[in-house]
């Protein structure tokens, strides 16, 4: 998540420094966010955007959010996945939260981006799937 947020805040200077320059017809920054409502879903973005999926995940139980890179993938993940306890139940035994990821765009054209949820002995389909298709302009 810290990973995320420096380029969130990147993404925000750059914003400022387009919106001085808006003149030039450059595309302010986006940060994109998805959550497990999104699933399946086909998004169009530009270059200069980010992508944050944040999905449902507990962590006790040895499920893990993991991302399956695709051969030639247009998308580079910043950092590693960021768990966060939900804070109605902290501390707690069993207590769940989220994972975010966070996506940059590294060149234009189609792709997807896949995340499955499985523990790490285990291969294969996982419990769940969460996949977005995405066209960068």
């Amino acid at each position: 998540m810290k990973r995320c947020q420096l380029v969130f805040f990147s993404a925000i200077l750059v914003a400022i420094a387009a919106d001085v320059n808006a003149s030039d017809g450059r595309h302010q920054p986006l940060i994109i966010a998805l959550t497990d409502a999104d699933n399946g879903r086909s998004i169009e973005m530009n270059l200069a955007d980010l992508i944050q999926i944040t999905l449902p995940s507990n962590i006790t139980t040895g499920y893990r959010w993991e991302n399956l890179p695709i051969d030639g993938s247009i998308f580079v993940q910043q950092g590693e996945a960021v768990y966060a306890e939900d804070p109605s139940c902290a501390g707690r035994a069993g207590c769940g939260g989220t994972q975010s990821f966070c996506f940059k765009v590294d060149k234009r054209g189609t792709g997807k981006i896949k995340l499955i949820y499985r523990r790490s002995w285990e291969k294969g389909q996982g419990a769940k799937q969460f996949e977005i298709s995405v066209t960068v302009r």
